[in-house]
């Protein structure tokens, strides 16, 4: 006799994995190049590199207004991707795999909440800073005459709500034209 039910949730969070199975079907997924040194991890936020149409980097100019090209997702979920060791992450001039679409895990720096805007953060500011990590505001500093904000707003809403720092499903919404 067959199964006759199964779970259809995914049970880990694992950063860079879809958060349903429709990502894994129909999730826009592009390969980019990674510019830089630094290693690029799964569920962490990249911009647009030197070359937009090829490359990637984790964005390490801390300038507002970098185009965030999408979440490096976990190379597991596409198909023929033996090989890979991503420890420390795609390292320079390596294929990074870029979702801009559907619910992937990415890492968040604080608590969530579900339809709640995503923030990306692209230079430190206060508490745990981490770059290319998500979060709820645009960090402002707050200090003296230092009102300038740490992290950008981008099209992609919580999909669920979280109590802590960790991974997240984000509703991803970049291959969206805006006007």
């Amino acid at each position: 006799m067959g199964q006759t039910s199964y779970a259809a949730a995914i049970t880990t969070k694992r950063l860079g994995m879809p958060a349903d199975m429709l990502a894994k079907q129909n999730g826009d997924v592009v390969s980019r190049s990674n510019e830089l040194a630094t290693g690029i991890k799964p569920g962490y936020f990249v911009v647009q590199g030197t070359d937009p149409d090829k490359q990637v980097k984790i964005d390490d100019g801390g300038v507002t207004g970098a185009v965030i090209e999408g979440l490096c997702v976990d190379p597991s979920i596409l198909e023929r991707a033996v090989g890979y060791s991503y420890t420390d992450g795609f390292g320079i001039n390596k294929t990074v795999p870029i979702a801009r679409s559907h619910r992937f895990y990415a890492y968040c720096e604080e608590a969530a909440t579900k339809d709640g805007t995503v923030y990306v953060r692209f230079k430190a500011g206060t508490g745990p800073a981490v770059i290319g990590a998500c979060r709820t505001d645009a960090d402002a500093t707050g200090g003296v005459g230092e009102d300038e904000a740490t992290c950008d707003a981008i099209l992609a809403k919580f999909a669920e709500s979280t109590s802590a720092a960790g991974p997240v499903a984000v509703e991803l919404m970049l291959n969206q034209i805006t006007v």
